[in-house]
């Protein structure tokens, strides 16, 4: 297997830094920058998610909820749960062209036509992520990693008990370019063959592992990791 070389992205829960890289060349004028609130129509002021749909829609997930933004107004999408269940945790387009995102409930798809939203593959729990890999779409949710079929089957990838963390929870996902997955959990990388169902673990060292694995990314053959800090880990 090729190998990847893995990039740290650290990010503290009480201190956040922006890092904007500058073009060298003189700026003529500042970029404008609108703040969007729930005055504006945001079903919360906190954010969690944002995608670009094929349409160039841009789908905001929040603690409240999904809504759409056209560039000038939101619009928002029913969802019959009550906070926090109703927090959305990932978003993504399905080869369909819908709409799906997920929630500490479950697998939802929005009907824009109705502007509400609809429960689908109701035996996967609380969605942590989704992963978009050639044609398949992976959830990763609180009772393991699922192959979504259509809005009434997914199908479980079955490995052996906690075999990727307790209750096999899955925290991100991301393509590895040649039709495989990476995955993490909150202590190890983790690469899926998704023709054989094979998995290989990768334990990250404790002296650059100072919190959880929670996001990744693939860009070329780099693999980003950011670290979700705890104030333990800090103050160690």
């Amino acid at each position: 297997m090729k190998k990847y070389p893995i990039r740290f992205l650290s990010f503290l829960i009480l201190v956040g830094f922006l890092f904007v890289g500058l073009p060298l060349h003189p700026i003529k004028a500042a970029p404008t920058v609108n703040y969007l609130t729930d005055q504006d129509g945001l079903p919360n002021y906190t954010v969690y998610k944002i995608f670009k749909d094929s349409r160039n829609m841009m789908w905001i997930g929040t603690f409240n909820g999904i809504c759409r933004f056209d560039g000038h107004s939101f619009t928002k999408f029913h969802i019959d749960l009550p906070k926090p269940l109703n927090a959305v945790t990932d978003i993504v387009e399905t080869h369909e062209g819908h709409i799906m995102f997920g929630t500490r409930k479950g697998l939802y798809l929005v009907e824009p036509e109705r502007q509400t939203c609809v429960q689908v593959c109701p035996q996967i729990s609380f969605v942590n992520c989704i992963g978009k890999i050639g044609q398949t779409l992976l959830i990763g949710s609180a009772n393991g990693l699922w192959i979504y079929k259509n809005p009434e089957e997914a199908e479980p990838i079955k490995f052996e008990n906690s075999v990727i963390s307790k209750g096999n929870i899955v925290n991100d996902i991301t393509d590895d370019g040649k039709g495989g997955a990476w995955l993490c959990s909150d202590e190890f990388l983790i690469h899926l063959n998704l023709k054989n169902r094979s998995l290989k673990k990768y334990k990250i060292s404790k002296d650059l592992l100072t919190g959880n694995l929670r996001n990744i990314c693939r860009s070329g053959d780099r693999i980003y990791i950011c670290l979700l800090y705890t104030s333990d880990a800090a103050d160690d």
